[in-house]
């Protein structure tokens, strides 16, 4: 082979190699996708498929499921009721903010008689109340939280069980910054802590280091007397 016909032969071999490394760099660049937490495999470090790991959500197996501890419904006035579900939240840094529920109320012949659909959020490792029905839990979105609910003191005083029955309390926002809602359930108990009634209030726009008041009513008198109150307030986000 001549010295024109090598040299035209390692010129057409350097043009290919570099064609080869342009369609490389051309595919690499158009064709791959960086991992992400939604692209339904379990990549990064993830400990499942888009769970866990640098994802916001959480996998099931990393999750203590809200434990109920109890749900009754309650007899307000002829034909209206309310219901409440008492609910704990074992897990130490983690919230959900759309927990799904069902309320369903059955009549003495075990049919459903009325039932009520919604969304709640499940604060980190506390007691909270859901009120209106029994409670279903769903599959919320949890997600790790390093944030503490702001710092809310309740007092209340005793039960004035007269014609209608009333009780009077206070909030105290003792964070460092203006709550925008609070919610606050009552719950009245017999001798035997058998929850006999139960209510519900919000508060708005509770300034730092401010106090409010709340009122509880019911329309009638308790035929069983109640020993114990219980209030719990949640912040909501």
């Amino acid at each position: 082979m001549s010295w024109s016909s090598k040299r035209k032969a390692i010129s057409i071999t350097v043009l290919l190699a570099i064609i080869a490394i342009g369609s490389a760099v051309f595919l690499s660049v158009f064709l791959y996708k960086p991992p992400s937490c939604k692209d339904l495999k379990q990549n990064q470090n993830e400990t499942g498929v888009d769970c866990g790991g640098v994802c916001g959500t959480l996998c099931d197996s990393e999750i203590l499921q809200p434990i109920v501890m109890w749900t009754r419904p309650f007899k307000v006035a002829d034909n209206v009721y309310s219901a409440l579900a008492y609910i704990e939240n074992p897990n130490p840094t983690i919230s959900a903010s759309n927990a799904h529920y069902v309320f369903k109320l059955y009549d003495q012949k075990n049919t459903v008689v009325k039932t009520i659909e919604g969304n709640t959020f499940i604060p980190v490792h506390k007691v909270f109340a859901v009120f209106e029905g029994n409670f279903i839990s769903g599959r919320p979105t949890w997600q790790k939280t390093t944030a503490v609910e702001p710092n809310v003191s309740i007092q209340h005083g005793a039960l004035s069980n007269d014609q209608s029955p009333r009780i009077e309390g206070t909030l105290i926002n003792q964070s460092p910054s203006t709550i925008k809602r609070i919610e606050t359930v009552v719950i009245l108990y017999d001798t035997q802590e058998n929850a006999q009634a139960v209510s519900r209030t919000f508060t708005d726009n509770v300034a730092k280091e401010e106090t409010v008041p709340i009122i509880f009513t019911w329309p009638k008198p308790f035929v069983t007397p109640i020993s114990k109150i219980e209030m719990i307030t949640r912040v909501i986000p």
